[in-house]
C-alpha cells in the first residue's frame, strides 16, 4: 500500500482523535465528548478480551504492510478497520460497524451464508462507488493498536481510547488480543484463543499472560478453529466511499 497516497484520508481521523495530548485541541475534546454520547462499542459482548494487555507498545514496531483500510465481519456484521500509523510503534485504529440494511433482505442473506466466496466478494462491493449501495455507519470504536511476537507468532492488542480513558487516572478495563495471520498482501486473519486456559482470563500482569500464551502456542485446541475476523484489504480507489461514510456520520474537519 502506498501510505503517502492514503495520508489525506488517514490525517482526518488522526487530526480528529490522535493528538498526543488530550488538551492540545478543543476540537478533539468536543469530538471525544460526542463519542461518549453516541457511539456504541463495536465489540460489546465479544469475549476475546483480557484483563491485561499483551506486549509493550513502547517497544513494539508496526508492520507497514498492514497499514491501510480493511473490511471483514464481526458476528456477521460488515466492519471496516482503518490501521493508521500513529508512530513507528503503534497504530491509531478506527473500527467502523456498518449498517448494510441486509436485515430487510433475509433471502439474499441466506443465499450469502450458503456461498462464502460470494460473501467475501460482496463485502468489497459494498464500498464500490459505482454500485450505489445504501450503507451507513452504525457505530465506531477508536483503539490504540500494536503488535507483539511470542515465540515468533504475531499477536495484535487493541486498547480502547474513548474519552474517559484519555484521563491520567483512567485505564481500560480490558484489552482485545488476537493472533495475526497473513495470507498474501490482501488477507489478514485475527484468531481468538481459549481465555479459560490456566486462568488466562484472570491474570494480573502482562508477563503472566504472555507466559501462559507461550506455554500453549503449540496446543491445537488453544486457538479457535474459525477466525474472529477475516479481513480483506480495501483498494485505495474505494477510500473515497469510506471518507464519505465518515463525513455523513459527522467526521468533519
Amino acid at each position: 500500500m502506498n501510505i503517502k497516497y492514503a495520508r489525506p484520508f488517514f490525517s482526518g481521523i488522526k487530526q480528529f482523535f490522535g493528538g498526543k495530548s488530550p488538551y492540545d485541541s478543543g476540537h478533539r475534546s468536543r469530538a471525544g465528548l460526542l463519542l461518549t454520547l453516541v457511539l456504541v462499542p463495536v465489540l460489546l459482548g465479544v469475549m476475546a478480551c483480557l484483563p491485561v494487555p499483551v506486549g509493550n507498545p513502547d517497544k513494539s514496531r508496526i508492520d507497514p504492510a498492514m497499514s491501510g483500510v480493511w473490511i471483514g465481519q464481526i458476528d456477521g456484521d460488515a466492519t471496516i478497520i482503518v490501521l493508521d500509523p500513529y508512530d513507528k510503534r503503534t497504530w491509531l485504529m478506527t473500527l467502523i460497524g456498518l449498517d448494510t440494511g441486509q436485515d430487510e433482505q433475509p433471502e439474499k442473506e441466506a443465499q450469502t451464508e450458503a456461498n462464502e466466496p460470494e460473501t467475501e466478494t460482496s463485502l468489497l462491493q459494498l464500498l464500490d462507488p459505482d454500485r450505489g449501495n445504501q450503507i451507513k455507519i452504525e457505530n465506531i470504536g477508536i483503539y490504540k493498536t500494536w503488535l507483539t511476537k511470542i515465540k515468533g507468532v504475531s499477536f495484535m492488542t487493541w486498547e480502547s481510547k474513548d474519552l474517559a480513558e484519555t484521563l491520567p487516572e483512567m485505564v481500560p478495563e480490558f484489552w482485545w488480543v488476537f493472533r495475526v495471520r497473513r495470507s498474501g498482501d490482501d488477507i489478514l486473519y485475527l484468531d481468538q484463543f481459549d481465555l479459560s486456559v490456566d486462568g488466562l482470563d484472570k491474570v494480573k500482569t502482562r508477563k503472566e499472560a504472555e507466559k501462559i500464551i507461550r506455554r500453549h502456542l503449540d496446543d491445537p485446541e488453544f486457538f479457535d478453529e474459525d477466525p474472529f475476523m477475516k479481513l480483506h484489504r480495501v483498494p485505495e480507489s474505494d477510500y473515497k466511499t469510506v471518507s464519505q461514510l465518515l463525513g455523513d456520520f459527522g467526521f468533519h474537519e
